[in-house]
C-alpha cells in the first residue's frame, strides 16, 4: 500500500520592513532548520526591504517578496496555511492587520516588550491572533495578556544561527577585550557607550566594535579626551570636531585601544 506524503504547509511572513536585524537573522535561522518536507517559507517585506537581509533569508530556501502590490499580498495570504506576523510598531504592519485580509491561521510575533510608548502591543493586536509569541515574560505581565488563556500565548525568543560561528577558535591575547557585534547607531548603542568604554580602568582594555550604522569611529583618526555627547564621535570622524587643547594624547582610542571595526556582519 503506498503512502501519500502529505504537501509542506505554507507559512507566510510578514515583516513592516525586512532589514538586517535580530528578526530577519532569526527568520532566517527559521528556514535553515525548517523540515523542508514539511514546511514552505514565504518572506514579505511591506516597504522597500534591505538586499543583504532578503538574501540571507533567500539562501537558506525561502522566497522573499519587497513592497507587493496589493494584488499580490492578497494570493500570498490566500495561498498561506499559517500567516505569521513579526510586529513591532511600524505603520505598514499596522495598515496590513487592519486591511480586509481572507481568513488564515494567524500567529503574531512580538519582536518588543510592550513596555514603553511608542512599542505598545495594544489589545487590537492580540485580537488579530490566532496565537501570539512575545520575546521577554516582562511582556506576560502587561494587563493586556493576563486575561489571555496559557495556550494563546507563547514566550519564544528570536535565536540566531550560531552555527556561522562554527570553527572559530581562541586566539591568544595580552589584552582584555571587550566584543560588540550589531548595529553600530546609537539607536542601539547606549547613548553613553563611548563614556562608558573611556571610563574603564583597566590598563589593558580594549574596545572591539564590529559592525555597521553609521557611528562608527576610526582609530587612525585624531583623538579626545572628552566627548559631551557620544553622537560627536560621528561628527569627530568627518573633521567637525576638534580635540581639546588639554587633552592627554591618544587617550580613549589608543590607551584603550578602543577600535570600531567598520564592516559587514
Amino acid at each position: 500500500m503506498s503512502v501519500v506524503s502529505q504537501p509542506a504547509y505554507r507559512v507566510l511572513h510578514v515583516f513592516g520592513q525586512l532589514r538586517r536585524g535580530g528578526p530577519a537573522q532569526a527568520l532566517a535561522g527559521i528556514v535553515k532548520h525548517s523540515d523542508a518536507t514539511k514546511f514552505r517559507h514565504m518572506a514579505i517585506s511591506l516597504l522597500p526591504a534591505d538586499a543583504r537581509a532578503c538574501g540571507q533569508i533567500e539562501i537558506e530556501g525561502a522566497e522573499v517578496l519587497a513592497s507587493p502590490t496589493p494584488v499580490q499580498l492578497r494570493r500570498a495570504v490566500v495561498q498561506a496555511d499559517i500567516l505569521q506576523v513579526h510586529f513591532w510598531n511600524n505603520p505598514a504592519i499596522h495598515a496590513f492587520m487592519a486591511s480586509d485580509l481572507p481568513p488564515v491561521r494567524t500567529l503574531v510575533w512580538c519582536h518588543i516588550n510592550g513596555l514603553h510608548v511608542p512599542q505598545i502591543i495594544s489589545r487590537s493586536v492580540i485580537g488579530f491572533a490566532d496565537k501570539i509569541a512575545v520575546t521577554s515574560r516582562a511582556t506576560l505581565q502587561l494587563p493586556a495578556f493576563r486575561a489571555l488563556h496559557s495556550d494563546q500565548c507563547d514566550v519564544i525568543s528570536a535565536s540566531t544561527d550560531f552555527s556561522r560561528l562554527r570553527g572559530l577558535t581562541f586566539a591568544p591575547h595580552d589584552e582584555f577585550n571587550v566584543g560588540y557585534i550589531g548595529r553600530v547607531h546609537f539607536a542601539k548603542l547606549h547613548p553613553e557607550f563611548v563614556r562608558m568604554c573611556a571610563d574603564v580602568s583597566l590598563p589593558s582594555a580594549r574596545f572591539i566594535v564590529c559592525g555597521d550604522g553609521g557611528a562608527h569611529c576610526q582609530a587612525s583618526g585624531p583623538t579626545w579626551d572628552r566627548l559631551d555627547n557620544p553622537r560627536d564621535a560621528a561628527r569627530c570622524r568627518r573633521g567637525a570636531c576638534r580635540p581639546r587643547n588639554d587633552a592627554h594624547p591618544r587617550r580613549l582610542f589608543d590607551a584603550l585601544a578602543f577600535k570600531c571595526i567598520a564592516r559587514e556582519r
